[in-house]
């Protein structure tokens, strides 16, 4: 880190000759800046503001206090480059989008709501100080026993599933209740009554690999399915 500015460490010019003075004067080709003697300079330091109409090319940067950047930033230019952050990412408003994998490894703690929209993986803990929950999802159903949501026992110990089904004039809304403790899971399907007849769809839940894992089955095919989820 350079040194600071000292009274008496910048020569006064009045009343010099040039000849005693020429090593402390400032020159540039266009690209390099050098002093009288043609020696590069290094460690500049500017008490005031610099600007720059154009690019600014730095192998490395330092910053000793507070950066501040207005507009739009871009950091690398592929998929190789590494950015690596210390300390805390504060973003106080507007979001974190990310297009392509993001992944951490890692604790990961979060205060607030956290949307993730497709599949996330995380390597290490998640932590998250309030409820988890997802976006609505849709899909079809095959016959037989289709698996919807999977949910980590050990971080959640009650999860809440509202679902709307789907199949020609046949429809049912709902929620399925459910908790678990050690080995053991007991859920509710409270629904309104039907539009026509869904008789043949059945949710369930069972424990797996520790994991409280909710499940759906059709005796017969053309089901849609719309669902979403909270987990405490």
């Amino acid at each position: 880190m350079p040194t600071a500015y000292s009274s008496g460490s910048i020569a006064h010019f009045s009343g010099s000759r040039i000849s005693d003075t020429y090593q402390r004067v400032v020159q540039t080709d266009g690209t390099y800046l050098a002093d009288g003697t043609g020696s590069l300079l290094s460690n500049l330091i500017i008490p005031g503001n610099l600007t720059i109409d154009g690019t600014l090319y730095a192998k490395n940067q330092v910053i000793v206090t507070q950066s501040y950047s207005s507009g739009s930033n871009q950091f690398g230019d592929n998929a190789e480059d590494t950015q690596t952050l210390f300390g805390t990412v504060n973003i106080p408003t507007g979001s974190l989008i990310t297009t392509g994998s993001l992944r951490i490894t890692g604790s990961v703690s979060f205060t607030g709501s956290l949307d993730v929209l497709g599949d996330t993986t995380f390597v290490g803990s998640v932590i998250i100080n309030g409820t988890l929950s997802n976006t609505i999802s849709s899909g079809s159903l095959n016959s037989g026993s289709s698996l919807i949501y999977s949910l980590n026992t050990g971080s959640y110990t009650a999860g809440f599933f509202d679902y709307y089904v789907t199949s020609g004039s046949n429809g049912r809304s709902g929620t399925i209740m459910s908790h678990w403790l050690s080995n053991q899971i007991q859920y509710t399907d409270n629904s309104a009554p039907d539009i026509g007849s869904t008789a043949n769809l059945i949710f369930s839940m069972s424990l797996a690999d520790s994991t409280a894992q909710l499940f759906v089955s059709a005796s017969s095919l053309g089901w849609n399915i719309k669902t979403t989820f909270r987990a405490i």
